[in-house]
């Protein structure tokens, strides 16, 4: 992990987007307090504030692109 961030795992909210596509993407963040107004997931997905929860490791369907491009 790189020092001083957080990743997260999060998901769309049901009525954002159809259930097939509340993947779980993954997300890097500064470790703040303040939570950004947009988060970027790796695969490129820009997320609202507002719109998305987070989710436990082994919860849902992963975002394959995601996966892919996050740091090991």
């Amino acid at each position: 992990m790189v020092q001083g961030s957080v990743f997260l795992l999060v998901r769309l909210l049901p009525g954002h987007v159809g259930e097939s596509q509340r993947t779980c993407h993954v997300i890097s963040m500064p470790a703040t307090d303040v939570t950004p107004e947009r988060l970027t997931a790796h695969c490129g997905l820009v997320i609202e504030r507002g719109t998305a929860e987070v989710v436990e490791r082994g919860e849902g369907m992963p975002c394959v692109n995601c996966l892919l491009r996050a740091p090991r």
